[in-house]
């Protein structure tokens, strides 16, 4: 009788193991999804609506373009289908772009297999298999997986080349898909065809990465991430444009400026900051060279509902814009290199344009920008100093210094530095010895410089075009240079 039992609560184990439901999505979740060229992709279900017996559940919309309108653009369907249907029978059911059915029997065992799509018209036919009933760890985690492997026909019965042929989907018990498609593209391909709705590099496989319920792998960034301040912290910063006007060759200004948090309230949805600020603007317009110097209180606000809590491809602005995400230990390609993480933080990072600028995060100090373009560099901001508590970097500016000491700028009578912009060389004359130290946008340093009272040329022709931080060490002193 003992054996009897024993050898019975193995069979339904292993029944259970392989015929227990499974979830294609975690419907409670933001889930994340990374694309085989990088970008990331997300799931998040805004709505659910009963159909009789069926559940179907509607993920946040994307930007597309209008049939045959490259220029006009409507709220379409994400990547993932129109809607997400869970139908008795535990059936999983997405939607391609021409709402077709692609099937997901989510409790089959082992090697079972079943039609996961048909089309007439496209003459193909989508046999799905379990090929693997394993546990696996993602995430951090371990859980039960189900591989399902895609074998793609024709009408007749014969295999026939497709980009998801032999593909694999990979669902687990708890957590929803690891492997997954886009569906939205299916069985055709994102790259096939010439799909005049196509708007987003979303490859035809992606890869589950992170999601915020439970909170695993990588997380999105939030408003609330991004303006965390606390009183005390100090934040120095220069900021600056170099622009050419017609017969006057440069429009220059210089604004340093020393922010301190003195208080923090939260009024609702939105972060209030009392900011000590000592202010110093250098200009020249036209030859005119005027100087700016003040200390005052100022009350900042940040909403959280902020664009930065948005999921790729959502809208955000009054023009339809859209934003997409990276991962930021990454090293971003030139034409997207706008962020910076330390200590290989785990944060997905939208890439926002707004029509002239980038926003940039800098993950010690939230959020700034940086604008590329044309004749002009303007509003660069590079960071000199801040303190965070005990964290502490840079060498701070001295607000009396900034408020009280004439000709604090470029054409200082302590430091000439030109020519600016740069291309090989740059002369800098100071008048007691000093070291200059040469940081990127990001606050890496790059070079450090001994030089002696009088005139010294430094070599910047092996550092890429752009914008770069001189600061000397001693004096304090810092601005902005462009390297051509």
């Amino acid at each position: 009788m003992k054996r009897f039992l024993i050898i019975a609560t193995i069979l339904t184990l292993a029944f259970w193991g392989n015929a227990q439901n499974y979830q294609c999505v975690k419907t409670d979740a933001v889930s994340h999804f990374e694309c085989t060229n990088g970008l990331i992709y997300s799931i998040r279900i805004d709505s659910v609506a009963q159909r009789n017996d069926t559940t179907d559940y509607y993920s946040y919309k994307l930007v597309r373009k209008l049939e045959n309108a490259p220029m006009l653009f409507i709220i379409g369907d994400p990547w993932i289908g129109e809607k997400f249907s869970v139908i008795p029978g535990n059936i999983n059911s997405f939607y391609n772009k021409a709402k077709q059915e692609i099937i997901i029997n989510t409790a089959a065992g082992l090697h079972e297999t079943w039609q996961m799509y048909y089309s007439t018209s496209d003459n193909i036919r989508i046999i799905a298999e379990i090929v693997v009933v394993d546990t696996m760890w993602f995430a951090g985690i371990c859980d039960s997986v189900k591989t399902i492997k895609i074998h793609v026909y024709n009408n007749e019965g014969n295999l026939i080349e497709n980009p998801f042929q032999n593909s694999l989907l990979r669902i687990s018990k708890n957590y929803g898909m690891l492997s997954t498609f886009n569906f939205y593209e299916f069985p055709w391909g994102w790259n096939v065809g010439g799909n005049s709705d196509y708007m987003y590099s979303i490859t035809d496989s992606l890869q589950f990465i992170g999601m915020n319920n439970p909170e695993l792998g990588w997380q999105n960034l939030t408003a609330g991430d991004i303006f965390d301040w606390q009183p005390g912290w100090e934040f120095h910063t220069s900021e600056g444009t170099t622009t050419t006007h017609g017969e006057y060759p440069w429009y220059d200004y210089t604004e340093n400026i020393i922010r301190t948090v003195l208080s923090r309230n939260l009024e609702n949805d939105t972060l209030v900051y009392s900011i000590d600020r000592c202010y110093y603007r250098y200009t020249d317009v036209y030859g005119t060279i005027t100087e700016d110097r003040f200390r005052d209180t100022i009350t900042e606000k940040y909403s959280l509902h902020h664009s930065m809590n948005l999921l790729p491809g959502e809208t955000f602005g009054f023009d339809g814009m859209v934003q997409y995400y990276r991962k930021t230990r990454f090293t971003i390609r030139e034409s997207g290199n706008m962020f910076y993480c330390y200590d290989n933080c785990d944060t997905l990072i939208p890439v926002f344009y707004d029509g002239a600028c980038f926003n940039t995060y800098h993950e010690r100090l939230g959020v700034t920008f940086k604008c590329e373009g044309g004749y002009a560099q303007p509003d660069s901001i590079g960071f000199c100093y801040y303190k965070r508590g005990d964290d502490v970097w840079g060498v701070p500016f001295v607000c009396s210094t900034l408020l009280s000491v004439p000709g604090n700028s470029v054409l200082s009578e302590k430091i000439q530095l030109f020519p600016n912009p740069a291309e090989e060389l740059t002369n800098i004359i100071v008048q007691t010895n000093d070291v200059l130290e040469i940081f990127d946008i990001s606050g890496q340093l790059l070079m450090v410089v001994t030089l002696v009272s009088g005139e010294n040329l430094v070599d910047v022709a092996h550092l890429r075009p752009g914008l770069y931080l001189f600061r000397l060490k001693n004096s304090g002193f810092c601005t902005k240079v462009i390297v051509k």
